[in-house]
């Protein structure tokens, strides 16, 4: 089923299959509008996932209601990763519809062993069991943690309102 692009929605670039993983878990969580989320397929590393971000403006211009999600690992160099991000979107009509969210590490397998949990849609799930409350404790850890600025950046968007249930 494909999302309604008049309708609030969330389409999501991911670097790899881990993501996409994760975003099935998200997607499949019992309190989720799992048809408002759009999942792509994984494109094969960060710098593809920016790239995304540039080829996918001309749809956020048009689709007033798309918002944006990108999912990458930072690799430890979360800051330079996330000002690429903010030189691509400040100024732009749709930067208040774009985030970026990923691990700070350089590989998914560092988060499944800090959550001592091996599925990783399971881990989707875990993610945002706590995000419609304001309550965001499994995201403060040392993989995680620098995600809270656009965790916020989401929630005052309005987004949390219309993806969950």
């Amino acid at each position: 089923m494909s999302v309604n692009r008049n309708k609030p929605h969330l389409v999501v670039i991911q670097e790899d299959s881990p993501y996409r993983d994760l975003t099935n878990g998200i997607r499949y969580a019992v309190h989720v509008e799992g048809y408002r989320i759009d999942s792509r397929a994984p494109v094969g590393g960060w710098t593809k996932v920016l790239a995304s971000l540039e080829d996918m403006a001309p749809l956020l211009d048009r689709y007033t209601e798309m918002h944006l999600l990108l999912l990458m690992d930072f690799d430890y160099e979360f800051d330079s990763r996330m000002a690429k991000f903010q030189q691509v979107i400040v100024g732009q009509s749709y930067q208040n519809r774009v985030f970026l969210l990923g691990v700070d590490n350089k590989e998914f397998e560092n988060l499944k062993q800090t959550l001592k949990q091996t599925n990783i849609e399971r881990i989707g799930q875990m993610l945002v069991e706590d995000c419609p409350q304001q309550q965001t404790t499994i995201w403060q850890n040392q993989h995680l943690g620098c995600n809270q600025p656009e965790i916020q950046r989401m929630r005052a968007a309005g987004v949390f309102e219309w993806l969950f249930k």
